[in-house]
């Protein structure tokens, strides 16, 4: 499938990485130019790559160049000498590459040792030096060529940095050197594997950012084409990517649209890519039923039919392959989605495909109908229990969905002769799950004291370990009756860690908030003394080893600066808990920024923005978007304008990072101020991004776009088509 010289770089599979096979030698000037000629008959180098640049449009430091060098001249005497070689005026390559390669071969080892960082900004200026000759010489040597004179010196001398090597990379690509773009990905794999700071972003567990892997899948796969071979081979992918799973195909298809390569060729790996993780596709797996896991506790319910619909079709002719757990599984996200129907339709497709009925499919089965809102339910749960006891043996589960259905209809009679059978001849299935629904039934029902007496009750048993769900509904109640000192006792109950493996959720601290803030109003509580409150909880909780859910009391927080009358406690929480220096995420610091820019404070807007940057939350849309919403209820265009530039060499620097897109939203803020300050020329410019973008305009940006067109606004052909 490669040749063999390139396997042979690529051996020792047992390894989970490549072993280094041989460096870059420096070439001479006189000999690349000489070489390169023949070369640049045979191919035009076209720009068809975009990684993230260092280079003199992105990077202050590389425009003027004279602020790192100021930094390094008295100290580094290698770095200096390279920028003084910036300096000079050129009108062909050699006396520069003559300059670099003798500043390489003169430095001394203590100084070279010292320059990684100072050469990322350095290598980039040198490329871009690079560029600028052969722009002024109109020469047509391929760029690759050029480039790898700078390439190998940084190569040979470990300093190369990742913003270097993805712009030679570019250009191989760019001129469908594949095949030769591949190899120089191989022979420095253990190169980026031990160098850590070489990445702009994450690395992986194996050191190794996961962009960089995803490049090189994509090289390969490119090298297929360029070698005519149209089948993977699952070995080189293992070496690629190691033990660990290569990734989804969604994943590198959002790395593919990144790279902007020739359509065909693009449509092409991604084909070949697709048909290598069908066939390696297991149904059945962990890690498939991992991702429709997570669809339904994200409520992504889109994303879990469609996910559904391919891996079914992915088995289509060989349906007895999948397992009844498989569809078990499935039922019950899509259960836990409210997708009722599609439930019932994968029992229907089960039974068609003779896939056994487990006793597990029948209970999601028997869930989906008890569940459902539809006409003659009663019925058809009666007709679904009969059948689930005649071809199968109810565990406890099934009288769990079975006694809450009826327990929803209040026919205690049959659920007290349900439950009296179980415990006089199935004891062991009357379970915690059964109990929990007897509870919830009393608490339905208005019958508060009594759901609290049977709790006890049925805690006075060692087996018994309530659901946290349980815990939440009863303080709920109570609080709700201002039966606070029970509440407090359930609560402290909770937090002297009684039960392993139960911890507070979003619930119980909307709970929790819930009594504090009632509490507080009897007791004539400050926000401060509330706020206390709260951390005194955390503080418990800590002690007896219960994992604090920072995300649940982020979240909760953020509901209680929408409203009002609890915004100042929602600020105060989150303020506090950054300043605990407990890790924040997004949505923490959206809800502080928001915070501020409601009351038009733009400068502790930015402030909690950027140090949101500094703690590692990356710049999408949902973040950045709340800085502009600050700006269309305080307009500010220059401000903007500058904010803006900085997200553009944000996502130009991650293009494959589809969050971090502008969406409806921004161009939504971004109008709406030009539009308040009357400022044509940057809402002229606005509109011509958008056109160029294939941002969904939802149903603010059409009426919008009608205004502007009404006040005589040149409105984009692209545009103007969608708002007709």
């Amino acid at each position: 499938m490669l040749s063999r010289s390139l396997r042979t770089a690529c051996s020792n599979k047992g390894s989970k990485a490549f072993l280094l096979g041989k460096s870059y030698p420096t070439s001479s000037a006189s000999r690349l130019l000489s070489t390169a000629t023949t070369d640049a008959k045979q191919e035009k180098p076209k720009n068809v790559l975009k990684f993230k640049r260092a280079t003199s449009e992105n990077t202050k430091s590389e425009v003027s160049g004279q602020r790192v060098k100021g930094d390094f001249q008295n100290k580094n005497q290698f770095v200096s000498t390279l920028y003084d070689s910036l300096d000079a005026d050129y009108t062909e390559f050699s006396p520069l590459f003559e300059k670099v390669q003798h500043a390489f071969q003169k430095a001394s080892p203590r100084d070279k040792g010292r320059s990684f960082f100072s050469m990322i900004p350095l290598g980039n200026a040198l490329l871009t030096r690079v560029l600028d000759i052969k722009k002024r010489t109109n020469n047509d040597v391929p760029t690759s060529i050029l480039f790898k004179e700078i390439i190998s010196l940084l190569i040979e001398n470990k300093l190369i940095h990742v913003s270097h090597f993805n712009r030679y990379i570019r250009e191989l690509i760019a001129e469908k050197k594949y095949l030769n773009a591949l190899t120089i990905w191989i022979e420095n794999v253990n190169y980026f594997k031990d160098t850590p700071q070489a990445f702009v972003s994450k690395i992986n567990n194996s050191g190794i950012s996961k962009e960089y892997n995803l490049l090189g899948l994509s090289l390969y796969l490119l090298s297929l084409i360029e070698n005519n071979e149209k089948k993977v081979d699952p070995e080189f992918i293992k070496l690629i990517f190691g033990e660990k799973p290569s990734c989804s195909l969604s994943n590198f298809q959002y790395f593919v649209d990144g790279l902007t390569l020739p359509s065909e060729d693009a449509q092409t790996i991604v084909s070949l890519y697709s048909t290598y993780t069908t066939d390696l596709f297991d149904i059945n797996s962990s890690e498939s039923l991992k991702g429709i896991r997570v669809a339904s506790v994200d409520g992504k319910v889109v994303h879990l039919e469609n996910t559904i619909n391919k891996n079914l079709l992915a088995y289509k002719g060989r349906e007895t392959q999948i397992k009844p757990s498989t569809i078990a599984h499935y039922m019950e996200y899509s259960n836990n989605c409210k997708l009722y129907s599609r439930s019932i339709e994968l029992w229907k497709f089960a039974s068609l495909n003779k896939i056994e009925l487990t006793v597990d499919i029948w209970n999601q089965l028997l869930s989906s109908f008890a569940s459902s809102a539809i006409s003659d339910s009663r019925n058809k749960v009666e007709s679904v229990w009969k059948l689930l006891n005649d071809s199968v043996k109810p565990n406890s589960q099934s009288y769990s969905v079975y006694v809450k259905y009826l327990l929803k209809n209040k026919e205690i009679g049959r659920v007290e002769e349900i439950v009296n059978d179980l415990k006089k001849n199935q004891p062991k299935l009357f379970d915690n799950s059964l109990k929990c629904a007897m509870i919830e039934f009393l608490l339905l029902s208005d019958k508060t004291n009594e759901s609290l007496q049977l709790f006890k009750i049925y805690q006075q048993s060692e087996s018994f370990v309530p659901t946290i769900e349980i815990y939440n509904k009863l303080l709920s109640k109570l609080i709700a009756e201002k039966k606070f000192e029970a509440a407090q006792k359930l609560l402290d109950e909770l937090m002297s860690k009684k039960y392993e493996n139960i911890s507070p959720d979003i619930a119980t601290w909307t709970t929790i908030i819930d009594f504090l803030l009632k509490t507080s109003a009897r007791s004539n509580l400050t926000k401060d003394e509330i706020l206390d409150k709260i951390l005194s909880i955390i503080k418990t909780m800590e002690a007896h080893n219960i994992k604090f859910n920072s995300v649940a009391l982020i979240t909760v927080a953020n509901n209680l600066l929408r409203n009002r009358q609890t915004s100042d406690l929602g600020f105060s929480i989150l303020q506090s808990m950054e300043l605990s220096n407990v890790k924040l995420n997004a949505v923490g610091y959206s809800g502080i920024i928001t915070a501020f820019t409601d009351v038009g404070d733009m400068t502790n807007s930015l402030y909690y923005y950027d140090k949101a940057l500094k703690n590692g939350i990356k710049p999408t849309a949902f973040l950045y978007n709340s800085i502009l919403k600050g700006y269309s209820r305080s307009p500010n265009i220059p401000e903007t304008r500058k904010f803006m530039e900085g997200i553009k060499a944000l996502t130009e620097a991650n293009p494959h990072n589809m969050k971090m897109l502008p969406n409806k939203y921004t161009f939504y803020y971004l109008l709406s101020q030009g539009v308040a300050l009357k400022d044509r020329d940057f809402v002229h410019d606005i509109l011509k991004e958008l056109s160029e973008t294939n941002t969904e305009l939802g149903s603010s940006l059409p009426t919008i776009l009608k205004s502007l067109k009404e006040s005589g606004y040149n409105i984009p052909e692209s545009l103007a088509q969608k708002i007709q």
